[in-house]
């Protein structure tokens, strides 16, 4: 077997095991999930599986980041309808929200997860295995992506804000913070909701709702771009603004 006919066996292989990860994870706890089950899911056998994941914390941070890369991809796309930076940070809680409000369970697992660098450090190897996905990234997100620190990955996002004069340096902690909180609260309410098929968009349209509200009490000039984001994501009735 060539060399390529080799990477398309391996992205293959691992497309199969980490869709059976998310679709086990839509109704599973991710931490009960088991290298078993996964396996099962898959229609393949558990030795196989390791032929391609050390153990499932692997497996796991794979599928974590193939959710994330999703949002990536579908963020850089949105930045390039507008060269503001408040735009570009919209559009990333825009694309968030799109993916994660559909799998609910598994953003949750990644939100409340202690120590998310083991998740970041795997994302080298995720595009090793995935090259196709990295190359559509814009590189200000490839960039921003590199950082495996949480925090500064956060304060990285609304610093381009910062710069152009939107919001100033010593807001940036409490508008990251009031931004988590009302994510993670969010997941929390949809999990109790998932039988509705339109309360991915009901939360959408609620997050960005108190987002515009509380980005407002520190917003240090205008962008009528970012207006016109919140009311396309207010109008949303089927699909997403693009």
């Amino acid at each position: 077997m060539n060399e390529r006919n080799a990477q398309l066996k391996k992205s293959r292989m691992n497309r199969y095991f980490i869709d059976a990860v998310i679709s086990l994870a839509d109704t599973l706890p991710v931490d009960a999930i088991t290298l078993r089950q996964v396996a099962d899911a898959a229609g393949y056998n558990s030795a196989t599986l390791y032929n391609y994941f050390q153990n499932m914390n692997q497996l796991i941070a794979f599928t974590l980041i193939d959710r994330m890369s999703r949002i990536w991809v579908e963020a850089s796309q949105l930045q390039t309808k507008c060269d503001s930076s408040l735009y570009h940070y919209l559009g990333q809680w825009l694309a968030q929200c799109r993916e994660s409000f559909q799998h609910p369970r598994l953003f949750l697992y990644f939100f409340q997860m202690e120590d998310k660098t083991k998740i970041y450090q795997c994302i080298p190897d995720y595009f090793a295995v995935f090259p196709e996905i990295q190359e559509q990234l814009n590189p200000k997100l490839s960039a921003q992506i590199q950082e495996t620190n949480f925090i500064k990955k956060n304060q990285n996002i609304l610093l381009p804000c910062v710069e152009d004069g939107y919001f100033r340096a010593e807001d940036v902690d409490s508008l990251i913070a009031a931004a988590d909180i009302l994510f993670g609260g969010i997941l929390l309410q949809i999990l109790r909701h998932r039988n509705d098929p339109a309360t991915p968009i009901h939360y959408t349209q609620v997050f960005f709702r108190f987002l515009h509200s509380f980005t407002d009490a520190y917003l240090q000039k205008q962008s009528p771009e970012s207006e016109q984001f919140y009311n396309q994501v207010e109008r949303w009735n089927t699909r997403l603004p693009k």
